[in-house]
């Protein structure tokens, strides 16, 4: 079952987000490792900005990217990743089981 993360636990797993991987959309992604020591991707949507800064997509795109994931039908799909958990705090995030390689 997926876990509910707060703003502190992403900054934990991330490092304090001090090194993105990279970008998808509006979204930030960050390579974190769990307690347990497990690799995950962070994504991102920063809501820390000023509002006319703001998009109005990212909680749509939030909403929508979890309820794909959450799908019975498509979790045996192999283009997705098993979602780890996701957190409403300062920033909106998706925890995925998904390992980076730098070298992509």
């Amino acid at each position: 079952m997926w876990v509910m993360l707060s703003h502190e636990d992403l900054e934990k797993i991330t490092n304090n987000f001090n090194d993105p991987i990279g970008k998808a959309g509006h979204a930030l992604l960050f390579c974190g490792f769990m307690d347990d020591g497990q690799e995950v991707t962070v994504k991102t949507w920063d809501l820390m900005f000023p509002v006319v800064c703001h998009c109005v997509s990212y909680p749509r795109d939030f909403h929508d990217e979890i309820v794909l994931l959450e799908r019975s039908g498509l979790k045996s799909c192999p283009i997705l990743f098993k979602l780890i958990g996701f957190c409403f705090g300062k920033k909106l995030a998706i925890v995925y089981d998904m390992k980076f390689k730098r070298s992509l």
